[in-house]
């Protein structure tokens, strides 16, 4: 899965929120240029999983990289700066699309 090109990766990572470990060793990455759909049932862990990425909670194991820099434990606000320059967010967008009970994320980049 450790493409040079890879947009964004998650390897092995994993969550708890309080004493519940919601998400279990996730793996997966979202080439340039593509489009990835996070899909799951109600309570799979898919807005922990985004969550996670944004720094919002933080992953308890496991690494999260965005364009090949580990922005594991970089906190939100930088994440989210217009003026960093490094690791950041911003140059990916994000939409979800709802149907029914199922969501999906796509990511895609400019």
């Amino acid at each position: 899965m450790s493409r040079v090109s890879e947009l964004l990766e998650l390897r092995g990572v994993n969550t708890h929120i309080g004493q519940y470990h919601i998400l279990h060793g996730v793996d997966f990455a979202v080439a340039p240029n593509s489009l990835t759909m996070l899909l799951g049932r109600n309570g799979a862990g898919k807005t922990t999983c985004l969550r996670t990425i944004m720094g919002l909670w933080r992953a308890s194991a496991g690494s999260i990289k965005f364009e090949q820099q580990d922005i594991t434990r970089t906190p939100t606000p930088e994440l989210a700066s217009p003026c960093a320059r490094t690791c950041c967010l911003r140059r990916a967008k994000a939409r979800w699309m709802t149907s029914g009970s199922s969501a999906s994320l796509c990511f895609f980049r400019r």
